[in-house]
């Protein structure tokens, strides 16, 4: 997992929160391209 090093946050819900913007990020080129 890409984790961003929020410390204040459970690591489980950190990766949750990167699952979604690379999901996000795949989207977005998917329509760029």
């Amino acid at each position: 997992y890409i984790t961003l090093g929020i410390k204040d946050e459970e690591p489980h819900k950190r990766e949750y929160k990167n699952l979604e913007e690379i999901v996000y990020l795949d989207k977005y080129w998917e329509n760029y391209r």
